[in-house]
């Protein structure tokens, strides 16, 4: 059988197509599509990378509240000077069971302080007198009751004049090794604390 010269022409032509189709199949699955969408990388914190990364964070602890000791402090009876020849002193310490009247107030043993202020060579304003009382070692803040007898300052007291003021204070007995009083006349001065043991 013998082939014509278009007949030979049109089966190359059919090969050459054939290899082209075979070797453009064979590219196609060796990359990837371009137009396929990657996935995408979602990270996830553990719960435990979370404790881990919480206890590597160093954490400051709070500063406790230093306390100087009685020494280092006037005496209960100790007189203190306020400024321009002012003076205050607490005159007597008596032990007494409050009486809890008002709203916060708890009946229970107590101390009650009379303290006497001497003004100077200046009026002595009374009514920014302020009294607080710490005990123990922790120092906690005693309560302030009104009764028995309790009567704070309160006015203004004319130069080289002497008042008295009584403040009662909730104190535990088995607390009374360590007792401040905190006495304060001036918002712009600093408080006089007075220290010691009532036996």
């Amino acid at each position: 059988m013998s082939w014509s010269s278009r007949q030979v022409v049109i089966l190359v032509g059919a090969v050459v197509l054939a290899a082209a189709v075979l070797v453009w199949a064979l590219n196609t699955r060796s990359q990837p599509e371009a137009n396929q969408p990657q996935p995408s990388i979602k990270t996830t914190e553990t719960a435990g990378s979370a404790k881990t990364s919480k206890s590597s964070t160093p954490t400051t602890p709070p500063k406790k509240a230093t306390v100087q000791p009685i020494a280092e402090q006037p005496a209960l009876d100790s007189v203190v000077e306020l400024g321009e020849a002012a003076t205050a002193q607490i005159i007597k310490i008596e032990k007494v069971s409050s009486q809890g009247e008002l709203p916060g107030e708890l009946s229970a043993p107590a101390l009650r302080f009379t303290i006497e202020v001497t003004a100077g060579e200046a009026k002595l304003n009374l009514a920014t007198v302020v009294v607080n009382a710490y005990y123990g070692k922790a120092q906690t803040p005693a309560v302030t009751v009104g009764e028995p007898g309790g009567r704070p300052f309160a006015g203004t007291l004319a130069k080289r004049e002497t008042a008295t003021g009584v403040y009662v204070f909730n104190i535990p007995t088995k607390e009374r090794g360590d007792v401040r009083v905190e006495f304060s006349w001036s918002p712009k001065e600093k408080p006089v604390t007075l220290a010691g043991k009532v036996r």
